[in-house]
């Protein structure tokens, strides 16, 4: 059973329902899924707001268009990726409890997953994920580590009483869920080398 990483952020300032898990892959894992992302086609540039972000993603399930805020249709998760997916929904549900995690959805459900791409310098600012999207997001770190930053949702935007950090090391995973994901947002600060991200999604109840 996986542990909640309490070294990466104490137990005093953790928003309830967030987690990290250090080492869901092994590094041999790990070169085999920057490989399948590296070589893949599916990329697709970010755009918000008329501006193009650095980063590129991939979407499988469903893509979310920021014009409009709504999903579209995506190809399906592939076979070498739902290995994945499952090892951090039985990690997940290890660290924070099934109830909590999978709120009245199946593990198939999770099948609306996005692959960032981050070049040198890239960020994402803060946000929380886009409600039709369920209330767990479970994210895995590929190549160099990254740091992630959390804060109240109802922090003002120069407050700093309820921010927190984590370092996000490769094959780590980290999950948002209940207060975590409800009540806070979250961002990827600029990363130092290429970095890859794999998140795992079900949709919202109807």
């Amino acid at each position: 059973m996986h542990a909640i990483a309490t070294a990466a952020m104490p137990e005093s300032v953790r928003p309830a329902g967030f987690a990290y898990v250090p080492e869901l892959i092994t590094p041999t894992e790990e070169r085999e899924l920057l490989a399948w992302f590296v070589t893949s086609s599916g990329w697709n540039a970010v755009t918000f707001r008329g501006q193009t972000a650095r980063r590129r993603a991939m979407s499988f399930g469903a893509r979310y268009l920021a014009q409009g805020k709504r999903l579209i249709p995506a190809p399906p998760l592939p076979p070498e990726l739902v290995i994945h997916r499952d090892r951090m929904l039985e990690a997940a549900c290890a660290a924070l409890g099934r109830d909590l995690v999978l709120a009245g959805h199946t593990r198939d459900d999770f099948a609306l997953c996005t692959a960032l791409h981050y070049p040198p310098g890239a960020a994402i600012g803060w946000h929380a994920d886009n409600r039709s999207f369920g209330p767990t997001v479970l994210s895995l770190s590929l190549g160099t580590a990254a740091r992630l930053q959390l804060r109240r949702a109802d922090d003002d935007q120069g407050a700093h009483a309820s921010r927190v950090e984590v370092a996000l090391a490769p094959r780590s995973l980290f999950v948002l869920a209940g207060e975590a994901r409800g009540s806070w947002h979250h961002r990827i600060l600029p990363v130092r080398a290429e970095r890859y991200s794999f998140t795992v999604r079900a949709p919202a109840a109807v």
